[in-house]
């Protein structure tokens, strides 16, 4: 199982990222004047640079529009932001062609029902720990952290082991952030 999984991760050219429940924990703070608020792990934000940094691509598919994701996707540097999107797969399948790639090529992390068709496609399919059931039945790869806590670092970092990069960073006396 574990060498079917490295030849499918070898295939990864773009991450794609669930919002609500993947990079946050999925709480929504809203203040008095009606301006929300979100929680992001910079545990995550640096896993995602990471990812940049090793040649690969990122973006955010939410079924929210978010002012605080629109910003934290500018301060990341994420390459393709999707927000408010009913039909996420729709969305990959269209990001996939425009960038000349298949959906073996798309890693996706969700955490709920409406991630379940992109899961369900991608080359490799994440679920974060607080996942509900079915999409954990669905993924390749189930976090151990929980969403908003680091579990895209964790998977991150798992790709990139798998496609023998991360050592690299490791080793690297001057890694930047």
């Amino acid at each position: 199982m574990a060498k079917n999984l490295s030849e499918k991760i070898k295939k990864i050219k773009v991450l794609l990222l669930d919002v609500d429940g993947v990079l946050t924990p999925g709480h929504v703070f809203i203040g008095p004047d009606g301006n929300e608020m979100q929680v992001f792990s910079v545990y995550d934000g640096y896993g995602i640079k990471l990812w940049k940094r090793a040649g690969f691509k990122v973006g955010f598919v939410s079924g929210r529009k978010s002012d605080a994701v629109a910003h934290r996707a500018k301060k990341l540097g994420i390459d393709f932001l999707h927000l408010n999107t009913s039909d996420k797969f729709a969305v990959c399948e269209e990001l996939a062609k425009k960038e000349g790639l298949k959906m073996e090529n798309i890693a996706f992390c969700g955490d709920d029902l409406q991630d379940l068709p992109v899961l369900r496609k991608a080359g490799f399919a994440i679920a974060v720990s607080n996942a509900m059931a079915e999409v954990k039945q669905s993924a390749h790869y189930i976090t151990r952290k929980s969403g908003g806590s680091g579990a895209v670092r964790e998977a991150i970092e798992y790709m990139l082991k798998s496609k023998g990069i991360w050592d690299k960073f490791v080793e690297d006396e001057r890694l930047l952030s």
